[in-house]
């Protein structure tokens, strides 16, 4: 009896598990093409790090800038300018924020991701996590280069992170009552 509870108990934690899973790939990639790139919590510093991972760039240099929070990884040159995608993407420039002015942008100078064949040392803030995960998301910017390979960076992180939540929906479901 108990051996085929539990086998029909794993048939259907599986079933809630791919529900939770597919649920929240909807829900995280809907945000992940919804929000322009370069407009996410420190996303491009996120970006130079996973792409200075995966060419094998683990820990990256110090930067002599305040107090070791900075480094230079090896990464795609194109990538320099990811954190200022921002500034295109704010609605209009003239209306004030928070009592402060910005200067208008002019779309055509908005940085794009070019230069993605030339690897050169690209400062980033993100170096105090584990490498694994930036090898991980870091991957398609080795195989689609410019926006695309951006894209590709959010889809990979989209079903990493769904199956981690989907596996600690299942971790609590597990518990008992």
């Amino acid at each position: 009896m108990l051996g085929a509870r539990a086998g029909e108990g794993s048939r259907d934690e599986r079933r809630a598990w791919w529900r939770v899973f597919c649920l929240a790939a909807l829900a995280i990639g809907a945000w992940a093409f919804a929000v322009p790139l370069g407009t996410g919590p420190d996303e491009g510093s996120h970006v130079v790090r996973a792409a200075g991972v995966v060419r094998g760039d683990l820990i990256g240099a110090k930067l002599p800038i305040g107090d070791n929070t900075w480094v230079m990884v090896r990464a795609p040159a194109g990538y320099v300018d990811v954190d200022r995608f921002a500034v295109c993407f704010l609605g209009d420039p003239y209306e004030p924020i928070f009592g402060s002015h910005r200067d208008r942008v002019d779309i055509d100078a908005c940085p794009r991701v070019d230069g993605v064949d030339e690897v050169e040392p690209l400062p980033t803030y993100q170096h105090r996590g584990q490498p694994l995960l930036y090898a991980l998301v870091g991957l398609p910017s080795r195989w689609f280069p410019g926006e695309n390979g951006l894209y590709m960076m959010r889809v990979l992180t989209t079903v990493l992170g769904a199956a981690f939540l989907a596996s600690a929906w299942l971790s609590v479901w597990r518990l008992p009552d």
